[in-house]
C-alpha cells in the first residue's frame, strides 16, 4: 500500500516535469529543423563568375558581389557598364546578368529531388544569357516590365529596355507574351522576336533586323567574355556577318576558271589576309605563309573548334 502511495506520488511530481523535458526538446528539435533550413534557401543560387561593378541589394543591404558569393530570394543583382555576373542555381539553371543590368530574384521553391517547383525572376533592364536547368517547364518565370517569357528546355538571350524586350533564341522553345496577353512561339534556333506592353512578334532575321538588334545582345557578338558553361553553340553565328574574304569575286561575277569551267572549290582556309572577330571588333590578319589561322582570343581548350590549323 505504501510502495503504490509512493509511486503514485512519483509520477505525480513527475508528470510536470517530463512534460516540460519534451517541451524544451520540441523548442530545440524546430530550431535546429530551421537552422539546417537556413543555408539551403540561403545558397539556392552561386556566383561562378563576376566581373567588377557587380553587386547585390537586398533591402537596404548592399554587397559587392564576388566568384563563390551566394545569392537569394529577394536580391537584386546590379552591374555596371564593365559588370558582368554568371549565376548558376542549385538545379542548374545558368543565368548571366550583363553589363549595365538589373534583375530581381523574386522566388525559388525547391523540391524533395532538387528541382524547382517556382523559379521567378523579374529582368528589370538590361542583358541577359537564361539556361533551363533540371526543373519543369512550369516552374519558370521569367518576368519584364513589358511582359513574360516562357521556356521549355531553352537557351536564349533577352534584352529589356523600357519599351519592349527583345529574344533570340538559341535551342528549344520559348513563349513571349505582352502584358496585353498577346502572345508568340520561338522555335527554331537563331529565330529572333520581340513584345512590348500591347503587342509581340516573331522578327524576320534579315540583315537590317540582326544589324538593328546587335548592339542589344553583346554575348551573341561574342561569347569571350563568358565561362564555357555559359557559352551556347550558336551564341556567335545568329546575328555575326559571315565572314569577309577581300580576295573573293564580286556577287555579279562568279569566280571561275575564265573558260566557261565550273570555279574550283573554295579553301575554308585561303592563304593571304583576312579579316576576322578577335573579340568585339574585326581585324585584319596579315599573310601567315603557307595558310591563314583564324584567331580568337580564347584558351586553347576553346569548345569551339578551329577549322584552320596551320
Amino acid at each position: 500500500m505504501r510502495l503504490a502511495l509512493r509511486l503514485g506520488q512519483t509520477r505525480a511530481m513527475a508528470g510536470p516535469h517530463w512534460r516540460l523535458v519534451v517541451q524544451k526538446a520540441l523548442v530545440v528539435a524546430v530550431g535546429l529543423a530551421l537552422a539546417l533550413s537556413t543555408p539551403a534557401s540561403a545558397q539556392m543560387g552561386r556566383a561562378l563568375g563576376v566581373t567588377p561593378e557587380a553587386q547585390s541589394v537586398l533591402g537596404a543591404q548592399v554587397r559587392t558581389l564576388t566568384v563563390g558569393t551566394d545569392v537569394t530570394v529577394g536580391e537584386r543583382v546590379e552591374t555596371g557598364p564593365n559588370g558582368l555576373v554568371e549565376l548558376l542555381f542549385s538545379e542548374r539553371t545558368k543565368l548571366v546578368v550583363g553589363p549595365g543590368s538589373a534583375l530581381l530574384i523574386e522566388e525559388y521553391l525547391l523540391r524533395s529531388d532538387q528541382t524547382a517547383s517556382s523559379f521567378a525572376v523579374n529582368a528589370l533592364s538590361g542583358t541577359f544569357r537564361f539556361m533551363s536547368g533540371q526543373s519543369p517547364k512550369s516552374a519558370y518565370q521569367i518576368r519584364t516590365p513589358t511582359g513574360t517569357i516562357g521556356v521549355r528546355g531553352t537557351e536564349f538571350d533577352f534584352a529589356v529596355t523600357p519599351t519592349d524586350t527583345n529574344v533570340i533564341l538559341y535551342s528549344g522553345e520559348a513563349t513571349l507574351c505582352a502584358v496585353s496577353g498577346n502572345c508568340v512561339e520561338l522555335t527554331e534556333s537563331c529565330a529572333l522576336g520581340t513584345f512590348s506592353n500591347q503587342t509581340s512578334a516573331v522578327l524576320d532575321s534579315n540583315r537590317g533586323t540582326r544589324s538593328q538588334l546587335r548592339p542589344l545582345f553583346p554575348f551573341s557578338t561574342s561569347q569571350y567574355p563568358l565561362s564555357y558553361a555559359f557559352r551556347v553553340n550558336q551564341g556567335e553565328n545568329c546575328l555575326n556577318p559571315p565572314p569577309v574574304n577581300p580576295n573573293a569575286a564580286p556577287f555579279s561575277e562568279p569566280a571561275g576558271t575564265g573558260d566557261g569551267t565550273d570555279p574550283p572549290p573554295s579553301d575554308p582556309c585561303p592563304t593571304g589576309s583576312l579579316i576576322v572577330p578577335v573579340g568585339t571588333e574585326r581585324v585584319q590578319v596579315a599573310d601567315m605563309g603557307t595558310r591563314a589561322r583564324l584567331l580568337f582570343a580564347q584558351p586553347s581548350q576553346d569548345p569551339y573548334p578551329n577549322p584552320c590549323t596551320s
